[in-house]
């Protein structure tokens, strides 16, 4: 385990991207962070390719940043449920996803800048796996 503020090349983590209502999804996403060090040598690469002509070719150094850092993906119905036929995380379906979803993976994967939401359905290891199906079923329950 990395100490918190620091980017351990080796590290896997687990984030929740709270879904936006008629958008998309909610996605649980694995990835191994970016380290500041590769983030610079991407930064570079999109500096090397600025100017109108070249904007879609440093936006494809940043997909190709996040499809190289997700080891998966996951998407979330609002019950807890995985969405089935969700495609695979490689660059060409990062440039398929909306805005909305994009923003917050570079935020999470990229930059480190944000870390994520919640995970409502997050399984609680102090608990049995049968008082932790309550837990998710009585929140799901409660939510509006």
């Amino acid at each position: 385990m990395s100490f918190l503020g620091f980017v351990d090349d080796g590290q896997t983590l687990t984030r929740f991207i709270k879904g936006k209502d008629r958008v998309h999804y909610n996605c649980r996403v694995t990835f191994r962070p970016v380290p500041p060090i590769d983030q610079s040598k991407v930064e570079q690469r999109v500096r090397d390719l600025s100017g109108r002509k070249n904007r879609l070719a440093a936006e494809e150094v940043i997909y190709q940043a996040i499809a190289d850092r997700v080891l998966s993906w996951e998407f979330v119905d609002d019950m807890g449920g995985i969405v089935d036929g969700a495609p695979p995380p490689n660059v060409e379906n990062v440039k398929k996803l909306v805005t909305p979803l994009q923003d917050r993976l570079v935020g999470i994967v990229y930059t480190q800048v944000e870390g994520g939401d919640a995970d409502p359905f997050e399984l609680d290891p102090e608990l049995s796996s049968a008082d932790e199906k309550q837990r998710v079923e009585s929140k799901n329950s409660t939510a509006p």
